[in-house]
């Protein structure tokens, strides 16, 4: 599990002239806590010493403790530095996510930090999701950390294994350990030369590029569509159309039975189409919150009412809703004349419903 990890030392009053290791202690700590898959408290730090920090990861492709550890790289850079309140650091750590895309075996950018805002990915950024998605040549950097991430792999797959270089040591004079290295050599090579930039262009970045409201990414979109054949990647690509303005595509997905009650879908459409389908639900769904028994494990039933305010406290989903609903508990206890001036104003407020477009 991963442990929010906090600075003991008070670096935020670190007099740096006076104290020029302070860097080095900061940066030693960080390297471990990458290497450990911790996550950075970063607001316990100033904005000096968080450019420090974001500036070192930039380094990733001549410090081999950050690019061997390419993955925890991307979480630590996601889990920490998206909630930083200096929107230049988390530009910079949106920018730096997108370079190591690619080199990065596990990351599909489907997860970004719920704190992430629009407003982190800038001009710089959204030209790197286009080319990600338009699937531009690796770079040559990409190639040597791809070649250098791959062969480490492998050398670590062939250690110990002698089974698998049994046939090829009958033809050859090197000993084991060097005819372990030449086989991880060859395979690596192989395995990079087979990678193509068009298998990372995947349900994780068309996500992201709709989140963003890139429409120049629906014609990738739509390609992506055509060419699927997995009717759950086809949904989610539907789903990034409908968000960049497909009526089709909404209508579809709105139209599917209980979609009310998938609210992270409702706000990731984020529409007034999508708002209507609550209103809907707020005026049939008069349930009661219980706790019934099937097969000797409890069902709780909540009420519609509850689970709408609770996802409109917790992410702010109606920018200017009037009500406060604070610290809601499934069984919210709102009745039916306060649902009631909760529909009526959804309704007489529809056109100028402001929705929360960082919500993802």
């Amino acid at each position: 599990m991963k442990h929010i990890f906090f600075f003991i030392l008070v670096l935020c009053t670190l007099n740096v002239r006076s104290q020029p290791s302070s860097r080095d202690t900061l940066l030693l700590r960080v390297t471990e806590m990458i290497r450990s898959d911790q996550v950075i408290d970063i607001n316990k730090l100033d904005s000096i010493h968080q450019h420090r920090i974001i500036n070192y990861l930039y380094t990733y492709d001549s410090d081999s403790l950050l690019y061997r550890n390419i993955e925890n790289l991307f979480r630590f850079i996601s889990d920490g530095f998206f909630s930083s309140r200096y929107t230049k650091i988390r530009q910079d750590a949106a920018n730096l996510m997108l370079d190591i895309y690619r080199i990065s075996i596990e990351s599909d950018l489907g997860y970004w930090h719920k704190k992430a805002k629009q407003i982190d990915f800038n001009l710089s950024a959204r030209k790197k999701i286009m080319s990600i998605l338009n699937a531009v040549p690796f770079t040559d950097k990409e190639k040597e950390l791809l070649y250098k991430n791959e062969l480490k792999l492998q050398q670590n797959s062939f250690s110990g294994d002698t089974l698998r270089i049994r046939a090829y040591r009958k033809k050859s004079q090197k000993t084991i350990r060097e005819l372990q290295d030449s086989l991880a050599i060859s395979v690596a090579i192989d395995n990079i030369n087979n990678r193509r930039p068009e298998q990372y262009v995947l349900p994780g970045i068309i996500l992201l590029a709709a989140w963003l409201d890139m429409k120049e990414a629906i014609p990738i979109i739509e390609k992506q569509l055509a060419e699927e054949n997995y009717e759950s990647i086809r949904n989610i690509y539907k789903l990034a159309l409908a968000r960049l303005g497909n009526t089709k595509y909404e209508e579809e997905i709105l139209n599917r039975s209980n979609v009310a009650y998938d609210l992270e879908i409702i706000g990731f459409l984020a529409t007034k189409n999508s708002i209507d389908k609550v209103i809907k639900e707020l005026k049939t769904d008069e349930s009661n919150y219980k706790i019934e028994m099937s097969a000797g494990n409890p069902v709780i039933t909540i009420p519609y009412v509850c689970e709408f305010l609770i996802f409109q406290d917790d992410v702010n989903f109606i920018m200017n809703f009037p009500f406060n609903y604070d610290n809601l508990t499934l069984d919210c206890g709102i009745g039916k004349e306060e649902r009631g001036k909760i529909i009526k104003w959804l309704e007489q407020n529809r056109e100028s419903i402001v929705l929360n477009r960082d919500y993802h």
